[in-house]
């Protein structure tokens, strides 16, 4: 056989043979599944988020969403407190799964904002006596935690029904369990 044809098969069967192998190799690298834990979003590698970073920034929402709640109420907007008492009970929960030493507190708080989340939108009184025991709940964190706390305030409603106090960001009193009615009764109080 001519030395050039049996060059040129040899190529074409390194060729094929070459070829055979990358195709194999890339259906084997698409055929993999991503090797990311569930609960780390897509892109974002393990060192960019440590276990107390993401229970900071879901404490913060939680926060977020009890602020949320306490201004609707204070404006007598009792149907918005549905959607951010689902957020604050969610944010809750994922404190609870990464704050062993809190877990059951904010275990208590993510049970509170669930029962807030079901209440009757009709009952004005029920709603505000329901935020209530969210309030005692996180409330009694805050106290622990002085850190989360410390641009807050607290204050109380003699004539609420219920849990008295509340905690919100600014320095204003807004009544969340008189609401419209007497937005400022109250006076500061304390963790």
């Amino acid at each position: 056989m001519n030395p050039l044809i049996r060059h040129a098969q040899a190529l074409a069967v390194t060729f094929a043979v070459s070829t055979a192998l990358s195709v194999t190799a890339c259906k084997n690298e698409i055929a993999k599944p991503e090797q990311q834990s569930p609960a780390q979003p897509r892109g974002e590698s393990a060192a960019s988020s440590s276990p107390t970073q993401s229970a900071d920034e879901e404490k913060r929402a939680a926060l977020a969403s009890y602020e949320s709640i306490r201004a609707s109420l204070a404006k007598d907007a009792i149907s918005a407190t549905t959607p951010d008492a689902a957020t604050l009970e969610q944010s809750a929960r994922a404190v609870a799964k990464v704050d062993s030493a809190r877990a059951k507190g904010w275990t208590s708080v993510a049970d509170a904002a669930k029962a807030l989340k079901t209440m009757s939108k009709n009952d004005a009184d029920a709603v505000r006596k329901s935020f209530g025991d969210v309030s005692e709940h996180l409330l009694r964190l805050l106290a622990l935690d002085r850190e989360l706390a410390s641009e807050l305030h607290v204050f109380e409603c003699p004539m609420a029904q219920g849990y008295k106090r509340w905690v919100q960001s600014g320095k204003k009193i807004s009544n969340p369990y008189m609401g419209t009615r007497m937005p400022e009764c109250g006076s500061e109080s304390s963790f």
